[in-house]
């Protein structure tokens, strides 16, 4: 896993660009956070964020699809998943899909598990995926929303 920090200033979370090892990036709520980008994201893994997050959100497209249709998701060079731990627990995620021909970002999925709720780490979360979809020339970050 590749490992990208952040820190909290006065209006909130930055960019650190300085450091180049793995650090904590953060504390909100009660937890330290880190977010890691998952370099060789599993079918199992994405499933298993998939549903456990999505299933009080009534997230339904993919519960239908096989192996072989999470396996080409995954599969394509412009997927990243990237995965939020407190305390070294798995807290959230999301998945950023970028169009070449557009130039665009998707924040396709994004979600963090009921127990993290009201801990202030969704709009850290969320911060991040805007933050880590502007590091490369991009026209327009955009999201689907269910909730």
């Amino acid at each position: 896993m590749e490992y990208l920090s952040y820190e909290f200033g006065p209006w909130g979370v930055v960019p650190n660009f300085k450091k180049k090892k793995p650090i904590l990036v953060g504390v909100v709520g009660s937890g330290n956070l880190e977010i890691l980008i998952e370099k060789k994201p599993t079918i199992d893994l994405c499933k298993f964020f998939y549903k456990e997050i999505g299933k009080d959100f009534f997230w339904r497209d993919r519960l239908k699809w096989s192996d072989g249709d999470w396996k080409n998701y995954i599969s394509q060079d412009f997927f990243k998943l990237y995965i939020l731990k407190s305390n070294n627990k798995l807290a959230g995620y999301y998945e950023l899909l970028y169009d070449p021909i557009s130039r665009s970002m998707e924040i396709a999925y994004f979600g963090i598990f009921k127990e993290f709720f009201g801990k202030g780490i969704g709009g850290y979360l969320l911060t991040d995926a805007i933050l880590n979809s502007f590091k490369i020339k991009i026209n327009k970050v955009w999201v689907h929303t269910c909730t």
